[in-house]
């Protein structure tokens, strides 16, 4: 086996793998949102006693879509677009109203959704901070990971020792290290790096000692 230095370059890619390992577990946490209300709810309930209004004028008075991005409900920053089953008819500009407010965002129309003490956006509210809880948990779980991680690597200079503080950390290792960590070396070379990996010049330590006899 041989021995194989803890490089800068070698921590990099290994804490970069601790962190990935994490992403399909932040990927699904990201998709778990479960909205209560459907797109044409949410624009039912911005628009309300307006709807009807809009659809009597003249489609030229009205911007069409079949979108609506929310940038914040409740104060609390939750972007998310809900898409309708059809365009729908949208004022250039959004009234001031009690429950909703227009926000500009890189430039295109965006909407607030305000506490207006009747409830009607507190279950979307709940489900997004309820999905953004569930990322937040698992990202404090990496964080603590990583940070072994980088505990582990630091506290050694080979990767023998590393592994032998923590076995699992092979999984975090690259083919081509591990590759190198699994050659079959020659006795005298084995003796040279495993001084090395000790820290301790064996040639200078056997000449010093000849010397002592000598004298």
């Amino acid at each position: 086996m041989a021995v194989v230095r803890i490089s800068d370059q070698m921590k990099k890619i290994v804490v970069a793998a601790a962190r990935n390992t994490f992403e399909k577990r932040l990927d699904t946490a990201r998709a778990s949102l479960e909205i209560p209300m459907t797109a044409e709810n949410v624009y039912s309930c911005i628009f309300g006693e307006w709807v009807d209004k809009m659809e009597a004028l003249p489609k030229e008075f009205f911007n069409y879509s079949n979108e609506i991005t929310i940038e914040r409900i409740h104060g609390v920053g939750h972007s998310h677009t809900f898409r309708l089953m059809a365009e729908v008819p949208l004022p250039c500009n959004i009234p001031a109203m009690p429950h909703v407010r227009a926000a500009r965002s890189y430039g295109a129309t965006t909407l607030d959704l305000l506490d207006d003490g009747s409830g009607t956006w507190t279950a979307l509210f709940q489900a997004f901070e309820a999905r953004r809880d569930r990322v937040a948990a698992i990202e404090n779980e990496r964080a603590t990971f990583v940070s072994g991680v980088k505990h582990v690597l630091d506290s050694h200079t080979t990767l023998a020792a590393a592994l032998r503080t923590w076995p699992p950390l092979w999984d975090l290792i690259p083919e081509t290290y591990r590759n190198k960590h699994n050659e079959v070396v020659p006795k005298k070379d084995r003796q040279q790096e495993m001084a090395l990996e000790s820290g301790v010049d064996i040639d200078r330590l056997t000449a010093l000692a000849a010397i002592n006899k000598m004298l």
